[in-house]
């Protein structure tokens, strides 16, 4: 009996052996070997997809990181001018201020000293608080034409006021038209980020 089964399931194999190589099926061995590598095709069509991704993804990215910037240095700045009325406020007889710099793309917090020319920063006669931060490359401080900050500067005073209110704006190199506008209200002395 053991010898028929055997004798049975060997005519099975061989008529399976037979339907895959006239149909062309694989057997579980040549998949093995099939399974071992990529063809050339298979290899064309994911570097095709990748590069679709890639072309697609890049502008966004590109506007992420150019974002990014603009919020960067606008928090940098809003910050400063905090600071600023903050020492004017905690020393009601010091006026403080936030200097920019638009060729050099930097800006400081420093005493208006009662010596010089108020409201503005001179520089070796009033005493800097902090050292001048830099914009994040990419971006640049513009004044607006109406609206805008005098002197270059935001002269904060005892009473949390500025002297000269405007705004300032941080204006992206890359994209024309992204920008953030800093406005400060010279009668209270409020700093607001706005997005036109």
């Amino acid at each position: 009996m053991g010898r028929q089964t055997h004798r049975a399931c060997q005519a099975v194999w061989a008529a399976d052996r037979e339907r895959d190589r006239v149909t062309g099926a694989v057997g579980a061995r040549d998949l093995r070997r099939a399974s071992s590598g990529f063809s050339m095709l298979e290899v064309v069509v994911v570097l095709t997809v990748v590069g679709i991704l890639t072309v697609a993804v890049a502008p966004s990215l590109s506007r992420f990181v150019d974002n990014t910037r603009l919020r960067s240095g606008t928090e940098v700045v809003r910050n400063q001018l905090m600071v600023a009325k903050m020492r004017a406020v905690a020393n009601p007889d010091v006026h403080c201020g936030v200097h920019f710099d638009t060729t050099a793309g930097t800006s400081l917090v420093f005493h208006d000293s009662s010596s010089g020319s108020l409201n503005r920063y001179v520089a070796g006669e009033d005493r800097v608080y902090s050292p001048a931060k830099t914009l994040p490359d990419g971006t640049r401080f513009s004044v607006p034409g109406t609206g805008g900050i005098t002197n270059l500067a935001v002269v904060f005073r005892g009473d949390g006021s500025a002297k000269f209110g405007g705004a300032i704006e941080i204006v992206s190199n890359r994209y024309t038209g992204r920008k953030r506008r800093i406005v400060v209200n010279a009668v209270v002395g409020n700093v607001k980020v706005v997005i036109p």
